[in-house]
């Protein structure tokens, strides 16, 4: 009996992290390769609470795009920020560079939206902060707007490598989900959210008349599904991200993105019937679902080989008890320290697990507003 769940366990594993990508990989399609010439206006809206630190250099990178600078515009939306934020967003000497101020914390969503009323433009971009802006990311994601299908794209956040167990981690596990959203474009849209730090939305289409405690760019994505535009995504369109300072940092924020998607399902649990929503319903638990299950995965098929009656069985709780260990090690390092990838790996699979394991207990907690983690100082 322990066997069998230690099989049944490790193929739900093999399946969400390799099984899934494959079948993507194997129905991708040839993407159809836009043309460039579409020029719309362009709005970056950036929701912002208590971003002093790197506010000013991600609104310069954005400035600097190789965008026709009459088409595009930066609005900063302050979330009733208590540092200095404010005070260095006025202090831009641009006249594209807006700077709204909510007067109350309303939370990440209720910002977004305000920007999105206040701007003239064609497309709007949601970026983090934090993010820095390659000079034709704004050109990679809005090239895709020509087709009339196409609702919203989003970019890649790629992390900035510091050598901390975090940024190591990061980077992999963003690489991966990079991949996985790009070959479920190729398959003709992805369905399972915009990426959160990154995205382009035509204006006319973004609204939050959806609970403010769930994801917004889950249930944008899901909004433009049932209004039957496709949610693509563009590698190349690029911003670079810092990393948590620490896996404590990373944990915390693991945590909060998931309960908010989690709440998304049941907000839009309309759209999770299969023989209605074949392909929704698929990308959705196969990407998503079954990743925030695979931590109970993974305890049962812990606990299962150490009490197998086979040798195998036993072999294979102690590869997994070596794997927890170089987890924990890999924890110990300080996050501005250099881990080896063998330690760094480990410890960032654990503390992501624990994120999700944690989610399911904390579904009924109020994240509607936010506080960005503490980044590591290294970029």
């Amino acid at each position: 009996m322990s066997d069998a769940l230690i099989l049944g366990c490790f193929l739900f594993i093999f399946y969400t992290y390799f099984g899934y990508p494959l079948l993507l990989w194997a129905f991708r399609r040839k993407p159809a390769t836009p043309s460039g010439g579409y020029i719309p206006s362009v709005s970056v809206i950036i929701a912002a609470y208590n971003e002093e630190a790197g506010i000013v250099e991600t609104v310069e990178t954005i400035l600097a795009s190789r965008y026709p600078p009459e088409a595009l515009d930066v609005i900063v939306v302050s979330d009733a920020s208590t540092d200095r934020t404010d005070e260095w967003v006025r202090r831009i000497a641009n006249s594209r560079v807006q700077l709204l101020r909510q007067p109350v914390r309303s939370g990440q969503t209720a910002a977004m939206l305000r920007g999105t009323q206040v701007s003239q433009s064609t497309i709007v971009v949601m970026a983090d902060a934090s993010g820095h802006f390659s000079p034709d990311t704004i050109h990679h994601l809005v090239r895709h707007f020509e087709n009339e299908k196409v609702g919203a794209v989003s970019g890649y956040m790629e992390i900035r490598d510091s050598g901390s167990a975090v940024s190591e981690g990061n980077n992999l596990y963003g690489w991966y989900d990079m991949k996985l959203r790009h070959w479920e474009s190729l398959t003709g849209s992805s369905y399972v959210g915009c990426e959160g730090g990154l995205f382009a939305i035509r204006r006319s289409l973004f609204r939050a008349d959806f609970p403010l405690d769930i994801a917004a760019d889950n249930a944008t994505c899901y909004r433009l599904y049932e209004e039957g535009f496709n949610h693509l995504f563009d590698p190349e369109a690029v911003i670079i991200e810092r990393s948590a300072r620490d896996l404590k940092n990373e944990f915390y924020r693991k945590v909060r993105i998931i309960v908010l998607q989690l709440r998304g399902f049941f907000a839009f649990r309309r759209l999770f019937i299969p023989w209605r929503h074949p392909r929704f319903f698929f990308q959705n638990v196969s990407h998503k679902l079954f990743r925030w299950m695979v931590p109970f995965a993974l305890i049962l098929m812990w606990v299962a080989s150490a009490f197998s009656p086979s040798l195998w069985g036993h072999a294979f709780f102690v590869a997994q008890s070596v794997f927890y260990a170089c987890a924990a090690f890999g924890a110990l390092v300080r996050s501005r320290h250099r881990a080896p990838w063998l330690l760094a790996i480990p410890a960032y699979f654990v503390a992501v697990n624990m994120g999700g394991l944690a989610a399911w207990f904390n579904l009924f907690r109020n994240y509607t507003v936010w506080s960005p983690p503490v980044r590591d100082p290294d970029i």
